[in-house]
């Protein structure tokens, strides 16, 4: 997670269990990335996103209220 937030720029959006996996060495995988987002402008910094993502059954409430 540290590589993909801080260095890649990408937030995930949808981690959830169905969304972990792992290798044969117990290395976590994630998958499915259609509700990423990048998350760095074009000088490398952060960028303020308002919007959220997600699956919604996995939301807290407050979120979706």
């Amino acid at each position: 997670m540290n590589y993909l937030h801080n260095i890649a720029g990408i937030n995930h959006g949808d981690i959830k269990l169905e969304n972990v996996l792992f290798d044969s060495q117990f290395n976590i995988k994630l998958n499915d990335f259609g509700l990423s987002n990048n998350i760095k402008d074009h000088n490398g910094l952060f960028k303020n996103i308002k919007a959220f993502a997600g699956s919604p059954m996995y939301m807290a409430p407050e979120i979706l209220s």
